[in-house]
């Protein structure tokens, strides 16, 4: 299981799956955060496996499905490319090969530590971000491709 499927899924795991079915195939979560969104009394939760380096996220308003997978596995591929460990410069390269959309990239501080700054690279078309640590790529996160 290394390799992206934007809009699908990863591996054996494709979005609008449900909680069992996932446990199914990856086993019990390390870790579960729980999430309240702030206009509505639906919550999301977010499964960590430690281990696979692999995140995923379900969401209460669509009846617990899958809507987001987040990886930081230096070996994962998408569409042949090893992404995770280039540097911003690097990584846009190869992203911008990839024709996934028009490339935003914003930059996030740490809630915990101020002087800490995050840099998130976002492509909507394809509903995919690239997480950046001191110009580095540590995580990939992507979801379904919605229709309109």
């Amino acid at each position: 299981m290394n390799t992206i499927f934007l809009g699908e899924g990863f591996g054996k795991i494709k979005f609008g799956m449900l909680r069992d079915e996932v446990k199914g195939i990856l086993g019990e979560p390390d870790d579960i955060d729980e999430f309240d969104y702030e206009d509505s009394d639906k919550k999301s939760v977010a499964w960590h496996y430690d281990e696979l380096e692999l995140s995923v996220g379900f969401d209460e308003e669509i009846d617990w499905q899958l809507v987001s997978i987040a990886v930081s596995k230096p070996d994962v591929e998408i569409a042949g490319k090893k992404l995770i460990g280039l540097t911003l410069e690097e990584a846009v390269k190869q992203i911008e090969t990839l024709n996934l959309g028009e490339i935003e990239i914003e930059e996030l501080k740490d809630e915990e530590d101020e002087d800490k700054e995050y840099k998130e690279l976002y492509v909507d078309d394809s509903n995919i971000s690239f997480w950046f640590d001191e110009d580095i790529l540590t995580e990939i996160q992507w979801g379904p491709i919605w229709e309109e």
